[in-house]
Parts: structure tokens; C-alpha cells; sequence
């Protein structure tokens, strides 16, 4: 288990995820002048931590494994994937349940309230992305 935890593999889009949302949760403390700790495990918001954790994790791998190997293009999809899913259904899902949101408190709907804050914008998936890259690099 000690050599999981100390490889670049485990540790770059560890430390990518945590870093992304420690900023995430600072905005947050900025914007609205309050500390909430559970800013630490909420979705959406800048930077993206999924963008952010699986880029790191194709960064290391590419450059301990090569840019040519199979593992690298394995993640190198599974990175798109996620980044495309960020911006993409999960934005798109969090704008109908803002909608919805909007129906229940119109009183056209009776229901309960439904998570808005799921997606990203790009803006938000490419600094996800490019903060990864660097805490890829920086690991290996």
C-alpha cells in the first residue's frame, strides 16, 4: 500500500483534486465572505477538480509510461470523456434543475428541490485541466 500512495500515479490527481477544490472553497470564502467547509466535496465551480484530477493523471502517465503507450491513450480518452461530461450533461442538467427549481418555487410543481450546482462552464474545465497539467508535471 506504501508504494500506491507514494507513486506520481496515485498522488498527481490526488493532490490535482484536492488543490482544485481548496480554490474552489477559498472562492467561495472571498465571494461571500464565509468559510464552509463543505465547499471541500461540492461539485461545479472553478477550477474543475474532475478536469483537473484526470489530466494530471494522463500528465504522469504519459510522461512515466510515454505518449505512445497504451495506458497513456486509455486515459487520454477517459480525460476527455470526463472533461466533455463536466461541460457538457452535467452543465445541461444542473441549468434544467435551476429550471425546475424555479417551477417548484412558482408553485407550478410539487416536488422537492433538486441540486442546480452539478456542471462546468469550459472556462472552468480548461483551468481544471491546465492546473492538473502543472501538478502532473511537477510530480514526476
Amino acid at each position: 500500500m506504501q508504494g500506491l500512495i507514494g507513486s506520481p500515479m496515485f498522488l498527481a490527481p490526488f493532490l490535482a483534486w484536492i488543490t482544485a477544490q481548496l480554490i474552489k472553497t477559498l472562492i467561495f470564502a472571498v465571494r461571500y465572505k464565509r468559510f464552509d467547509f463543505r465547499g471541500l466535496l461540492k461539485t461545479g465551480g472553478m477550477p474543475s477538480s474532475h478536469s483537473s484530477g484526470t489530466v494530471a493523471l494522463t500528465t504522469v502517465v504519459g510522461r512515466i509510461e510515454g505518449w505512445t503507450s497504451p495506458i497513456f491513450i486509455v486515459t487520454l480518452v477517459f480525460t476527455f470523456i470526463i472533461m466533455n461530461d463536466a461541460a457538457g450533461v452535467r452543465r445541461s442538467a444542473g441549468q434544467q434543475a435551476r429550471l425546475l427549481n424555479k417551477m417548484l418555487e412558482d408553485g407550478r410543481v410539487d416536488a422537492e428541490r433538486v441540486k442546480e450546482f452539478l456542471g462546468h462552464t469550459p472556462t472552468e474545465v480548461i483551468v481544471g485541466g491546465i492546473l492538473g497539467a502543472i501538478i502532473g508535471v511537477l510530480l514526476t
